[in-house]
């Protein structure tokens, strides 16, 4: 028998026996080995991969979505902050202002403030005039008013390297007068490389000496 006969037998005795197994032989034009086509079951189970797959890339984008927009994004627009409160310590003639900050790194990241800037300004008691409620926003009196005190330096309290959720703490001191009807504002800023714009700044007002001084009142007792 020739080789040709014997290859043809060959393959004719290869599609019987697939055939009996209930296969259904895919041969290529070239002569090549034949390629055993997929069952149900494997195509079922190569799309419900391709389906699995799918579904992890959207996961992960949704994943990624809210780690970096929703909860990464705002501490790095805003990585410092400064935060504080207000109390006194009352002398015979005069008050002590004790201005206690924090700051604090929110980020995820180093962040060095290199200047801390204070102001502090003296503003009249706000009007009664008007009925009810009215909003006050003691920051627009004071708006373009030179302060009554201020400090700056860039090597001192809270000037410091921070690391993520390092902080410290500080109390500014001043001395204010006792007067009648007057409050006093004070403000607070932390400043990076960048000085024409703070990191983060705090505001804390109260009447002066944390209460309306009546001198007039206190001359006639």
């Amino acid at each position: 028998m020739a080789d040709g006969d014997l290859s043809s037998s060959f393959a004719e005795n290869q599609i019987n026996e697939n055939h009996e197994q209930g296969e259904r032989p895919e041969i290529d034009m070239d002569g090549e080995a034949p390629v055993i086509a997929r069952t149900g079951f494997e195509r079922k189970l190569a799309i419900a991969k391709d389906i699995v797959q799918i579904l992890a890339i959207v996961a992960a984008g949704i994943f990624a979505f809210f780690k970096f927009v929703v909860f990464d994004e705002p501490s790095l627009k805003k990585n410092i902050s400064v935060s504080g409160d207000l109390g006194w310590l009352k002398r015979p003639d005069y008050c002590v202002a004790a201005l206690n900050i924090e700051v604090k790194n929110i980020s995820r990241s180093n962040v060095e403030v290199q200047e801390i800037r204070g102001r502090a300004w003296l503003v009249d008691e706000p009007s009664a005039d008007q009925k009810g409620i009215g909003y006050y926003d003691i920051r627009s009196v004071v708006n373009g008013k030179d302060p009554e005190a201020t400090i700056t330096y860039d090597d001192g309290p809270l000037v410091q390297p921070y690391s993520p959720s390092q902080s410290s703490h500080h109390t500014f001191e001043w001395i204010v007068k006792p007067q009648a009807k007057k409050n006093v504002l004070f403000l607070i800023e932390a400043f990076g490389s960048d000085k024409t714009s703070s990191l983060d700044h705090q505001y804390q007002w109260d009447l002066v000496c944390g209460e309306n001084v009546n001198q007039d009142a206190k001359k006639a007792d």
